[in-house]
């Protein structure tokens, strides 16, 4: 199954129901849950959430991951009146109501990850432009030595 497609998964079961759908897929060894679903499980576990830019769908998803040893905490801390377990796909409908607003809220507070790493990408460019344009062959040893506590300090 595609990320648009558990995206979209998450998504329409919360707006089609009374009842809140949590979908949770195995992913490797973790159990993960996206979006809306994601939401749903950080108000009753507070997991830390993981933001990042997915380019197939062109936009910021949060996600939460968990263990599998966590998933039957959930699942009895939900008390569920369903529970559809699907290969590697879980469905958990819970009398919990995803309010829209509060998750786009709680969504655009989490600071996308992908955001440090271009940063320090951008950082790590300037920093080997410095040294590939540092003058080695007529420095002097002081000045080499300068030149890397700066560098140090900038890294």
């Amino acid at each position: 199954m595609t990320i648009r497609e558990k995206i979209n998964a998450s998504v329409e079961t919360v707006r089609a129901s009374s009842l809140c759908r949590i979908h949770l897929w195995k992913e490797g060894v973790f159990w993960v849950a996206y979006e809306q679903s994601a939401y749903a499980i950080w108000l009753s576990k507070k997991y830390k959430p993981s933001k990042k830019f997915i380019k197939s769908v062109d936009m910021e998803v949060v996600s939460i991951g968990f263990p599998k040893m966590a998933l039957a905490s959930l699942v009895e801390f939900h008390i569920c009146s369903d529970e559809k377990r699907i290969d590697k796909h879980i469905v958990l409908e819970t009398n919990s109501v995803v309010d829209e607003t509060a998750f786009l809220k709680w969504k655009n507070a989490i600071p996308c990850r992908d955001v440090a790493r271009k940063v320090s990408t951008i950082k790590q460019i300037e920093i080997l432009a410095k040294i590939k344009n540092f003058d080695l062959f007529n420095a002097t040893p002081v000045m080499c030595m300068n030149f890397l506590a700066e560098i140090k300090s900038e890294l």
